[in-house]
Formats: C-alpha cells, structure tokens, sequence
C-alpha cells in the first residue's frame, strides 16, 4: 500500500538535485524544505476490500462454437449485453446463496446435492419467469454458480440461465429478444409438436421441435416427473415414465386409456431425464403422442381429438 505523499525524514539523508547538476547533501539534524506552515495533511490512502461483482438479471450471452447445451459452457464466461442483440443465452434469476452452502471450500458442481438444490431455485424461478413449467417450452435451464477463482474471491451467487433449444438433445438456438412471459398469452416459447426420426417404427432417434402448422408426427401431451429422488435406473425410469404418459396422452386426446390403447393409429413417446438429468436434479419427462405412421404425418392440433381421424 502507497502514502498519499510523503514528509521529511528528522534524520534522514536527502539528495536534492537543483539546476544544473548541482548537488547538496543534507544530514545530521539538518531541516528540510517546508510548504506553507510545514503541514502536508496526507495521510495513508484505504482501498476498498476487492469483491466480484454480482450477476445482473435480463443480461445476454453469446459465443463462438455453442452447439449443445453443457453444464460448463464457455458462453456463460461471455461479456453480458442487451438481450435485443443476437444471442444464446439469458440471465432470468439470480440470488445470493444461504446455509451450507456458504461454507463450502469451492463451487457445487453438477452431481453434488447442493448443485440438486441450485437446479430446484432456477427451477421454481423459470416457472414464474415463461408463466408455466420450463418443460413445455422450447428451453433448457442452467444454474451457474461462480468459478473457482471467484469462489476464493468470496463470490456466493447463483445465476440462472435460459437457452431455446431446437430439439431433444438441446441444440442450442441463436435469438433476439427476451424469453420472458414466454408461455403466457400467445406463448410464443410454446413446445408444441415435433417430428421423431427412427431407424425402425419402434425407436427414436431424434426428435425435432416444429410449428403445429407444419407436418409433424407428435404433439407435446403433458409433462411427468420422476417421484424417486435417486436414479432408479434406466429400465424403471422410462417404464414409469411411459406408463404415466399414457394417461397424460389419453386426457390430452379427450379419450380412456382403454380407448387409446385400441387405436392402433395412435401412439405416445416420452424424452426427458437420464441418469446425469437426474443427478443434477431433473427428473422430468415430456410425453409426446402422436402416429406410428412417419410417412404419413399430422397436419394440425390433435388436442381434444376423441374418436376422430388423425388430420393428415
């Protein structure tokens, strides 16, 4: 640390240059020059204790190369800027943390508990945030908490980050504009229907996010969550997962279940959490129904659809 200026020394030994490079020493008990009544006033300078800044809410993020949605993407580093600007990411929640977490030697990372509760905030934030569940959006939610350099800096933040993605394995969209009220009124972030790939009739291997106005082969029936806090497994994760999308499907098409399992036109999948979903804390599925038949797509809502054909 600096003075903000400095005095004469009592006894001190002071070379002054003066002019042309005449020198003269001063020792001993000599006194030196003076200003005014020989009072400077300076006095030690305090800074103020360093500390990183706080994420603002409504900032926007963008960066080269973002193709996927990652729990350690490079664009939540990126410079924050207005979210009317073309970019991949937006800051919708954040919040200081309390409790243990305040204690911890370094950031939860993705797996830990305390990441699990972090993923509930952002969670719960989302909801008020699009005006519904973050599932029936065209989004993906990621808690960020501070770096490790940051945590040492006493940083104890968690920022909350919405990304549109375009698909089931979240590729990640390049917008403008805000997310916000995104499922109220006309529901512009609305997840509608989707179009599935497959190698055979009975797998998947992709599924697209579409306009219900465009030929598609399923519609987004309702969401399930997982009620097991640890990972059941594969097998009984997607077998619970299908058998409560049944009956979301069937109360979506306005029929028993009895009726849409007889329907042989009719079918319904579900896309949502593995074991890594789930150990970060999500343990939702989307159930998605639809026709076995890809070569001949639906044209058109089939919500409320009862008895009828499906529309082609």
């Amino acid at each position: 640390m600096g003075r903000g200026a400095t005095g004469w020394g009592a006894t001190g030994r002071i070379l002054l240059v003066l002019g042309a490079g005449v020198a003269f020493l001063l020792g001993g008990c000599a006194r030196g020059p003076q200003v005014g009544d020989g009072t400077i006033g300076a006095d030690w300078v305090s800074f103020a204790e360093p500390k990183v800044p706080t994420p603002q809410v409504g900032a926007c993020r963008d960066a080269a190369a973002v193709d996927r949605v990652d729990w350690h993407l490079e664009l939540f580093d990126g410079t924050p800027y207005e979210c009317t600007a073309p970019h991949r990411t937006e800051t919708y929640h954040v919040v200081d943390l309390t409790g243990a977490a305040l204690g911890l030697t370094a950031p939860p990372e993705a797996g830990d508990d305390d990441f699990a509760d972090a993923f509930g905030v952002c969670e719960a934030a989302a909801k008020e945030f699009l005006g519904d569940v973050w599932q029936r959006a065209r989004v993906r939610i990621v808690p960020v908490l501070p770096s490790e350099r940051q945590w040492q800096g006493k940083a104890r933040w968690l920022r909350c980050e919405m990304l549109e993605v375009a698909d089931d394995i979240d590729t990640v969209v390049l917008r403008s504009g805000s997310l916000r009220d995104g499922l109220r009124s006309a529901a512009p972030a609305a997840l509608t229907c989707a179009t599935d790939t497959g190698s055979t009739a009975d797998t998947v291997d992709s599924v697209v996010f579409v306009d219900c106005a465009k030929p598609h082969t399923v519609e987004l029936g309702g969401v399930y969550v997982g009620t097991s806090v640890q990972y059941p497994g594969n097998d009984e994760a997607v077998d619970g997962a299908l058998k409560a999308c049944e009956g979301i499907g069937a109360r979506y098409l306005g029929i028993s279940d009895a009726v849409f399992r007889s329907r042989a036109d009719l079918g319904w999948l579900v896309v949502g959490a593995d074991e890594e979903l789930w150990s970060v804390g999500d343990r939702s599925f989307r159930c998605f129904v639809g026709t076995y038949d890809r070569k001949n797509p639906i044209v058109g809502s089939i919500r409320n659809i009862g008895n009828r054909a499906l529309p082609h």
